[in-house]
């Protein structure tokens, strides 16, 4: 699988500097639902990002942004969300559009994270992962695979991790 640097980024720009931490310690976070959070929100958005509006609207998420403010560049942010989730987790959810229309959806997740092995088997039980690109630095490990289950589409999922917790995670859409 190709891919450019830009589409490689695209996922990590819509990071919340809030849920940034180079101390990051995996918390007692449910990690089976933290990663049914993640799929629930993400999976089935990439195809059409108003299923990410209804849902907010449904389950009273909270808005972090003004969708009357146009938005120029490369990138266009349909949607940002915090949500309140269980165990005392919390999240924030954006949406975003690049370059050749290609969607994402990211879920960022605040303390607690969950742990990168622990999301990562979680995930497992409902998509199958196909590891692509896995670099570590000092602070950061960042991870790219393919959603080998969801063809014809050729979804991307890109996690980032520090100190064994996952503080995003992030569906791309097919190029």
């Amino acid at each position: 699988m190709t891919m450019r640097i830009a589409d490689r980024l695209l996922g990590i720009i819509f990071l919340s500097a809030a849920s940034l931490s180079a101390n990051a310690q995996p918390g007692t976070a449910d990690a089976q639902t933290a990663a049914d959070f993640f799929l629930g929100a993400c999976l089935g958005a990439v195809d059409d990002l108003s299923v990410l509006d209804q849902r907010a609207g449904r389950d009273n998420w909270t808005p972090l942004m003004d969708p009357s403010q146009p938005d120029s560049g490369p990138i266009k942010l349909h949607g940002m969300w915090r949500v309140a989730g269980q165990n005392g987790a919390t999240y924030t959810v954006a949406a975003a559009v690049g370059p050749h229309n290609k969607a994402s959806c990211q879920v960022a997740f605040s303390d607690p994270k969950p742990d990168r092995d622990a999301f990562v088997a979680a995930l497992g039980k409902t998509i199958t992962l196909k590891s692509t690109i896995d670099t570590t630095a000092p602070d950061l490990r960042t991870e790219m695979f393919q959603i080998a289950s969801s063809p014809p589409k050729n979804l991307t999922l890109q996690m980032a991790s520090s100190g064994g917790a996952v503080f995003e995670a992030t569906i791309l859409g097919p190029p």
